[in-house]
């Protein structure tokens, strides 16, 4: 990512975080937006996994739990703390489970807005919503 945001010369309007979820952001601050790509394949779908993919990437990175929203979960719980009134919220899910995803954000009352948007695909890829 932080080639991209050189790349694209946004270097003194994005910054970018690594850590436990939203544990590596500031206390004090509020964003604009927040955007994640957590771990979210679920348990039982594992070993269908390509190597390719697991190859290349820890297995921390990629499972999600039980039923692949886990860490959707806590990010859900925790980004309206760090968002500012109106601020963006988006999460790559796994697309057997963006429905599922889409009902957790839709149901909380700290959002609004909520979407699934689909990659180029066409497969449901990302949910959306703002802080209400």
């Amino acid at each position: 990512s932080v080639e991209n945001i050189e790349k694209n010369d946004l270097t003194d309007r994005v910054t970018t975080f690594e850590g436990d979820l939203l544990a590596a952001l500031p206390d004090d601050e509020t964003y604009d937006a927040i955007v994640a790509n957590p771990p979210y394949i679920p348990d039982n779908e594992w070993e269908a996994v390509a190597a390719n993919v697991k190859d290349h990437e820890p297995t921390h990175a990629l499972r999600g739990g039980k039923d692949g929203l886990d860490f959707i979960r806590l990010l859900i719980a925790q980004a309206p703390h760090r968002l500012r009134s109106g601020g963006f919220l988006a999460i790559e899910v796994a697309t057997a489970r963006a429905e599922e995803a889409l009902h957790l954000i839709a149901t909380d009352d700290r959002y609004c807005h909520a979407a699934v948007v689909r990659d180029f695909a066409g497969r449901p890829r990302v949910i959306t919503a703002k802080r209400a």
